[in-house]
């Protein structure tokens, strides 16, 4: 079943030449707080809630390195982070295989 069409915007073409996933660990009684933040942060282009001790793991684009550390001082009284820089992405998101 198709569910819809989407324009894929090139990251690259907009300037973001690093990718970044990073796994987010709440504080105490932060996680309402930081699932907002996360929604209101235009840099996050995905998020998943999971299980586990990180309650969200996330892809950011970067223009550079060097945003990196801003982008996630905003979370840093919310939730602890691991970051990994994307070398590659073999497989992106794709279509289900057919049933």
């Amino acid at each position: 079943m198709i569910q819809g069409f989407v324009a894929e915007l090139s990251a690259k073409a907009l300037g973001y030449t690093l990718e970044a996933i990073v796994r987010f660990k709440p504080f105490p009684g932060k996680v309402h707080l930081l699932s907002e933040m996360i929604v209101m942060t235009d840099r996050i282009v995905q998020c998943d809630k999971v299980t586990g001790e990180d309650a969200f793991v996330a892809r950011i684009l970067l223009k550079d390195i060097s945003e990196l550390d801003e982008v996630l001082e905003a979370f840093s009284a919310h939730a602890s982070t691991q970051t990994s820089v994307v070398k590659s992405s073999p497989v992106r998101m794709r279509s289900p295989p057919p049933a």
